[in-house]
């Protein structure tokens, strides 16, 4: 048996969670969602210390992963997180 609290680090595995809509929903919608996260990243951070860690811009999706909606792709250029 192992113990419950060993005092040691225990390594682990993380999934990532993905905000996602078709390409029927308007741009300024996507744009809006977007928004709303980011700029309430702090309030978002403290409701769940497991977030304390993360990044704004470890939250910004590489295109090589799946289409950015437009509207949210508009948000990223905007925050100069992506080019």
């Amino acid at each position: 048996m192992f113990p419950l609290c060993s005092g040691q680090d225990v390594p682990t595995i993380g999934t990532q969670a993905a905000l996602i809509t078709s390409g029927n929903q308007p741009d300024e919608l996507a744009y809006a969602a977007v928004g709303a996260v980011f700029k309430n990243f702090a309030e978002f951070q403290l409701l769940r210390p497991m977030l304390s860690t993360l990044e704004i811009k470890d939250m910004v999706p590489g295109e090589a992963v799946m289409p950015i909606h437009p509207g949210a792709l508009k948000y990223f250029r905007e925050a100069g997180l992506l080019h």
